[in-house]
Formats: C-alpha cells, sequence, structure tokens
C-alpha cells in the first residue's frame, strides 16, 4: 500500500512503505545512530574542538525522549552501531587529539584510545570488527585509517576526498567502504583514488548532501538530499542510489524549520530507516519496488527496477497529452488495456505482449524514446500477479522524464 502522508509527516513516494512518528521537539546538530536496543541516538548539540558544551539525547523504541546525556562531548561528527550492539565515535578533544569512544544505553562514555596528531572524521566498521576511522586537515578529508582491533594503531587505508566537510562513512557486507561529501558520494578502494558513485542534483538546484545509508537493495545508497536553489529550495528528500548514479525520490520530508538538516540512518533490523527531519523522528518501513531513471541520451533512457521477490516484471511507459497507439516501438508495446496512452515496456528482448518471466532484480533495460522532444515521459513497474489472473500490481513510485 502507498502510506498516508499525514499531516506533519514526509510525503512518501514509494509504493508498500509505510512511516511512523516516533517523537518530536527534538533538537538536532549532526548525525542519528541505533544501538542494540533499539534506542536511537542523537546529537542534540554539537560540541567544539577541546569544549565540552555537546549533548545526546536517546529516543526510546517506545518514543521516550531523554536529553543532556554524553556529556561531556567535543566536537564529534558520524556515529555508527558496532558488532557489539554498542555506538561507537571519535571526537576532537583540542590540541591536535582525538577521542575513540564507546557509549553505552545510559548514555556513559567510555573512551578506549587517544590520538595525537589526527583530527577526527568519518567512522565505519568492517565484517571484522576493524574500525574505519576519517581524518581531515582543516576542513579538507585527507585520508581514512584502518585501526588495528588488538593494539588500537592507526594505519592509512585509502586517500580522502575532494573538497570539505566530509563527516560519512560507511561499510557494505563485502567491506567496500564509501565515504561522502557535500556534493557526492563517493567509493574507497584500499590504497586507490576515490571514485564518485553518485552527485546530487538537487531537483532543479544545486544538491547537498546530508548523509547517506546503505540502501534498501545490496548495491544502492539511501540519502538524504537538501535542495540549494531552483524551485524549491532548502527542501530535504530521501532518495535511493544506483551504482550507475541514478537516483529516485523515496519521501519528500519538507524544508529545513530549525534543527538543522534531515539525517538517516538503519533501523536495527536493517530494513528500515530511521529519518530525523524539522525536529521529528520517524520510523520508515516496508520492502518497496525501486525504479530508478538516467538522464535521456541519443534517443534513450537507461533504467533500472529493484524489487523483493522473483514476480515478472512490466513497465509502463506514458506520454501524457499524447496518444501513442503504436504497435510496437523499439522496447514499447501497446496498452493491452491500461489505459489511453499507456505502453507495456519490456526487457527489450521482443517479446512484446506480456512479461518477462525471465527478469530477475535488479532488471536493467534499455527505453527507446518514441516521444517528441519536449514532453514528459512517465514510467512505473509492476509485478504480474498470477493468484489474480495475471494482474498487475503497482509497485515502484511513478518517475518523470523529461525528454
Amino acid at each position: 500500500m502507498l502510506a498516508s502522508a499525514l499531516l506533519g509527516q514526509p510525503a512518501l513516494d514509494m509504493q508498500d512503505l509505510t512511516v511512523t512518528t516516533i517523537a518530536t521537539g527534538i533538537q538536532h546538530a549532526g548525525d542519528i545512530e541505533v544501538d542494540a536496543q533499539g534506542n536511537v541516538w542523537v546529537i542534540q548539540i554539537q560540541g567544539t574542538v577541546g569544549g565540552s558544551g555537546g549533548r545526546m539525547t536517546r529516543i526510546s523504541p517506545t518514543g521516550t525522549v531523554t536529553t543532556n546525556l554524553g556529556a561531556p562531548l567535543s566536537e564529534m561528527g558520524q556515529m555508527i552501531r558496532a558488532q557489539d550492539g554498542f555506538i561507537y565515535y571519535w571526537m576532537n578533544t583540542g590540541g591536535g587529539t582525538t577521542q575513540f569512544c564507546q557509549l553505552f544505553p545510559n548514555g556513559a562514555i567510555v573512551t578506549i584510545s587517544t590520538y595525537v596528531g589526527r583530527v577526527a572524521l568519518g567512522i565505519a566498521q568492517d565484517s571484522q570488527g576493524r574500525f574505519y576511522m576519517g581524518t581531515k586537515v582543516g576542513s579538507s578529508f585527507t585520508g581514512v585509517l584502518q585501526r588495528n582491533s588488538i593494539n588500537g594503531v592507526l594505519t592509512t587505508y585509502s586517500s580522502g576526498i575532494p573538497g570539505n566537510d566530509h563527516r560519512y562513512l560507511k561499510m557494505d557486507p563485502l567491506d567496500n567502504l564509501y565515504g561522502s561529501n557535500q556534493q557526492s558520494i563517493y567509493s574507497l578502494p584500499q590504497g586507490g583514488a576515490a571514485a564518485v558513485r553518485y552527485t546530487a542534483n538537487g531537483l532543479g538546484g544545486a544538491g547537498f548532501l546530508n548523509g547517506f545509508d546503505l540502501g534498501y537493495f545490496a548495491d544502492q545508497f539511501t540519502a538524504v538530499e537538501r535542495t540549494i536553489g531552483g524551485t524549491n529550495p532548502n527542501n530535504n528528500r530521501l532518495i535511493s542510489v544506483t551504482p550507475e548514479g541514478y537516483s529516485t525520490r523515496i519521501a519528500d520530508l519538507g524544508a529545513i524549520i530549525g534543527g538543522g538538516p534531515a539525517v538517516v540512518c538503519r533501523d536495527l533490523a536493517g530494513t528500515g530507516y530511521y529519518v530525523l527531519a524539522q525536529g521529528t523522528l520517524y520510523h520508515i518501513t516496508g520492502a518497496p519496488g525501486i525504479l530508478t531513471v538516467g538522464s535521456p541520451a541519443f534517443g534513450q533512457i537507461q533504467a533500472r527496477v529493484d524489487h523483493i521477490g522473483s514476480a515478472p516484471f512490466i513497465l509502463a511507459a506514458d506520454s501524457p497529452g499524447i496518444n501513442l497507439m503504436i504497435p510496437g516501438f523499439g522496447d514499447f508495446a501497446t496498452s493491452l488495456g491500461t489505459g489511453p496512452g499507456w505502453f507495456l515496456l519490456l526487457d527489450g528482448l521482443g517479446a512484446f505482449a506480456g512479461a518477462d518471466p525471465f527478469a530477475t532484480c535488479p532488471w536493467t533495460f534499455t527505453v527507446n524514446n518514441p516521444s517528441p522532444a519536449g514532453l514528459t515521459l512517465t514510467l512505473q513497474a509492476y509485478i504480474l500477479d498470477v493468484a489474480a489472473n495475471n494482474g498487475l500490481i503497482l509497485i515502484t513510485n511513478a518517475v518523470n522524464v523529461n525528454i
């Protein structure tokens, strides 16, 4: 089902997603993370380098909010729930000194290691339990350090990322490391150079990435992107990003109204997300179908469908305002009763009259563009429901492509 967008809640674009309000009135100035007990931790007040004014907020699974925990905190960025279920972070305590710390569910903090000559940034952990710590000089991300699990020694792992204000690192289940700056998500191979995976586009204006996490599907990301300028300035949206760099909007989180930009983290089950926007914590759950579409080029549109399950796919394409009743044009076929102007798109193998029974996720394809330039092509993906006499079930958001 498509969840209702209640007043004050994110406007969901995806099918099969629901949104639940967990708590409101939350002051936040940085990252969020969830511990093994299901508590969501928020950087409530960002401390300064060498200062002690930073604070944390804890939101219990039932929505109880406890503020002013974790003191004293200096400047810190990202938090991570490690394999042992506890929250870890490292922070800048002044004088070129950093501390690697563990946060307990009651708000107590234990300093595990102190480092001299380092400036802390993001943090991640691999499948073997080793931590990876971003470091910077000034505001420039200069590299990632690998922490020895036994003696705590830091050694260089990868190069840095161009630009400044880097905060987030993420490690996928295959131990591939990723990092982000204000505009892009990068892969960070060991001993190699950073490579761009996605650059924010901002829906008509420049984009600004506020953070990211691993996506609904194994090779995707879920990110918070904020629009700068354009037709909807300062608006936050939750997006899904594919390895090809395509993105689609999961939810509209609204404009920033105090409390800093929206932030996101995966939930304890790893199947949904906590999103903090406009001082309200939301839990977004479900198993969506996701349709992501690249920019048109050379008369073609590159697109991709992801969905949990193995049912055959159908993609419908519509050009509003024009009826393209063409028996077959490239990958398109007639609407087969789905409504005037709709066409069923298959996988490009010429099987125009039915769903592709061999399609598996992710399903990638090329759309040949049959419409005159200047129109908008609307795409949506369906699955074939055999139990309902081969009826069609809408599984993705609609994606509009200007051609």
